[in-house]
């Protein structure tokens, strides 16, 4: 366990470099770094307003893509219904697709589970860290993830180590092997370079957090007429304090002929309302996000058509992420089958994942193409997915529902010889 115990202690130095830079990544994608100009001598109320005015757009952008990127199949039926299936992984993709876009990289591990069969277990960015025997290899050589507190799991070519107690000086190791012959562990990547998708935003964001700063500060303390008075005597109390309270809900008199008064004018709320939209646009812009998920109420009777031209960068952008995500994906899937002791699926390099269509389509010209590439001779397992909103098990049941159809229709059916005669 010397070794063992060695690498742990290098590791766990750069991981922890490496958590304290996703951490304060995390940080700036929920807008807790980003600060707002306030005078220095800023009130509570002041402070209230910026902490209100730090909305975390750049995590609802990360959470757009991930909502829209869902995987309803794979080709290896197998590894579909005995890894994904029985691990519930459908219930984790949407955090491994979050974390993947929000912080460029995730892993997913396989291993073998207790009942014989194999596990896919999602392994947190925020707790996990990868090290690669050669920085041009696809995957990790050596992952350390951190259960709890007290527990953490080192993964290597070899086996799984159950580390209890602090990772430099533990009290414990339980060493689990496998022969899968590399680390278990996927590297999920929203990009070749595994940077994050939406860090690119942090400029735009900070525009839109300063219009939404002034917002509130206008409307705070500008949206009213502010009143002046000119002329006559302020009284004060035995203290010296003035006995005048200006606000919005008060009357300020005076018994003073010269005495004159008025208001301010008000701010124009509009106009800043206007400039955060506008922000916003930018921001949506640079992460290729169509503008009207940042401003659903600004849709009104849109045809579906409309919609989705507005899409179609989103949907380029999808496009790409689909194939980089899934490589992380199908990679995991292979060492699952692998554990099943399907060899022959674990070095099959070509079976793809089915991606859920997220995008905006017309019901009625979907339903045609369907009919038309059904007349063809299509299979309709294979072209259900074009129609919207159906899943993996709808497709799968129409599809046999039309078989069985088909099949009764042809045995209900019989055929008349050449030569029998025909009674008109």
């Amino acid at each position: 366990m010397e070794d063992v115990l060695q690498l742990l202690s290098e590791i766990n130095r750069e991981a922890k470099t490496e958590w304290n830079r996703l951490e304060l990544l995390k940080m700036s994608i929920h807008g807790d770094l980003t600060s707002v100009y306030a005078p220095h001598d800023g009130d509570g109320e002041f402070r209230d307003l910026a902490r209100k005015a730090r909305t975390p757009w750049l995590s609802f952008a990360a959470e757009c893509f991930a909502d829209s990127l869902i995987i309803s199949g794979f080709s290896n039926e197998n590894a579909w219904n005995n890894a994904w299936e029985k691990s519930g992984f459908s219930g984790q993709q949407h955090a491994v697709n979050y974390e993947a876009c929000a912080y460029g990289y995730t892993y997913i591990l396989a291993f073998p589970s207790n009942d014989g069969g194999v596990m896919l277990k999602h392994l947190p960015t925020l707790k996990t860290f990868a090290m690669k025997a050669d920085p041009w290899d696809a995957h990790p050589s050596i992952v350390l993830t951190r259960v709890s507190d007290e527990l953490w799991r080192l993964f290597t070519d070899e086996a799984m180590y159950d580390i209890v107690g602090n990772p430099e000086t533990p009290s414990d190791i339980v060493r689990t092997p496998h022969d899968l012959g590399i680390c278990p562990v996927a590297l999920v990547t929203a990009q070749p370079d595994g940077l994050s998708i939406v860090e690119k935003g942090k400029t735009a964001y900070k525009r839109v957090v300063d219009n939404a700063f002034t917002s509130l500060t206008l409307l705070r303390y500008q949206s009213f007429p502010q009143k002046w008075m000119t002329g006559g005597e302020v009284q004060l109390d035995e203290a010296g304090n003035p006995l005048i309270n200006v606000a919005a809900d008060t009357l300020i008199h005076s018994d003073d002929p010269e005495t004159k008064f008025g208001n301010f004018t008000h701010s124009n709320l509009e106009d800043t309302i206007a400039s955060t939209d506008a922000a916003l646009g930018q921001l949506a812009s640079v992460l290729s996000i169509p503008a009207h998920y940042f401003h659903s109420t600004k849709l009104v009777n849109v045809s579906s058509d409309t919609i989705a031209a507005t899409e179609t960068a989103f949907q380029r952008k999808l496009n790409k992420l689909r194939e980089t995500i899934g490589e992380g994906y199908e990679t995991a899937l292979r060492y699952a089958s692998f554990f099943m002791g399907d060899h022959g699926a674990f070095s099959d390099y070509t079976s793809e994942l089915t991606w859920q269509s997220t995008e905006v389509k017309s019901v009625a010209a979907s339903a045609d193409a369907i009919y038309k590439l059904a007349s063809a001779g299509a299979p309709m397992q294979n072209i259900l997915h074009l129609m919207p909103g159906l899943s993996r098990s709808d497709i799968l049941a129409i599809a046999e529902g039309l078989k069985a159809k088909v099949d009764t229709a042809e045995s209900v059916v019989s055929p008349i010889a050449p030569d029998e005669p025909q009674q008109i």
